[in-house]
């Protein structure tokens, strides 16, 4: 009977042993490089479908924004332009560039377009965007953008059964942002699908200041259709300054100026 008690208690050590025992780890498999190439390929098409949809989301939230530039252009700008005492001071501008430039009337044109954009900027872009943030538009974009990015991989990843680990190192060698040598310029594709939102990941910053110089450039730059304008304008002008004379255009301008 104690044999028997002995040898019930030593099974049970056994079996207390193999229950709480881990089970040995199973070696995975890495991923094949044709898989990979595959993935990548996915990965592409994917990030292409999600800037089409990002770029149709950010054309409809700038749908508004344009209305406002139409309805101040209306409002603002034009009125001031066809105004009487806005046309006799162009016409004494263009005459001082024409006079300043011996003539050039492509000069002239160019100062006048240069005068014409600033006025816009001031006019009728400056109080728009102090409605609208074309920075939170743009954000918000990016933001859609990856999230779609993040379920086109979460499908990718089932498809093809990629263990997280393995899938996390490839995406961190994919680079997503590339700015410059800096940390803070770089980002892998893997940091950017991580960080939510997307406005904590330290390279959003430099790239949306990318961004804004890039829309400022534009900006500097005169529109065609302010070049177009001014060409008109200055044509027009210029023929009346000669007409009229210098002394002709500074009296008619001199009671008041375009404000």
């Amino acid at each position: 009977m104690l044999c028997c008690r002995h040898w019930l208690l030593a099974v049970l050590l056994v079996f207390a042993g193999c229950v709480h025992r881990a089970p040995a780890p199973v070696a995975v498999a890495p991923v094949s490089p044709a898989t990979w190439r595959q993935v990548d390929n996915q990965l592409l098409d994917a990030s292409r479908s999600a800037t089409r949809q990002a770029e149709v989301y950010a054309q409809g939230s700038m749908e508004h924004w344009r209305t406002r530039v139409y309805q101040q252009t209306d409002e603002q700008f034009i009125p001031w332009f066809s105004g009487y005492w806005t046309q006799e001071w162009l016409s004494l501008k263009v005459g001082w560039y024409s006079l300043n430039n011996r003539g050039d009337a492509g000069q002239s044109s160019r100062r006048l377009a240069e005068y014409l954009q600033e006025q816009y900027q001031e006019r009728v872009l400056a109080p728009v965007a102090l409605e609208i943030d074309a920075d939170e538009i743009a954000g918000e974009a990016m933001e859609f953008y990856v999230q779609l990015l993040r379920q086109q991989l979460v499908q990718i990843g089932n498809r093809y059964q990629l263990p997280a680990p393995q899938l996390d190192q490839h995406l961190g060698q994919v680079q997503a942002i590339d700015l410059g040598p800096a940390a803070e310029q770089r980002a892998s594709l893997a940091q950017l699908l991580r960080v939510e939102p997307i406005a904590r990941l330290p390279a959003y910053g430099p790239l949306l200041q990318q961004l804004r110089g890039a829309a400022a450039t534009e900006r500097d730059s005169p529109a065609p259709g302010v070049a177009q304008v001014a060409q008109v304008t200055s044509d027009k002008l210029q023929a009346q300054f000669a007409t009229r004379g210098v002394a002709g255009a500074v009296a008619a301008a001199t009671p008041r100026v375009a404000n």
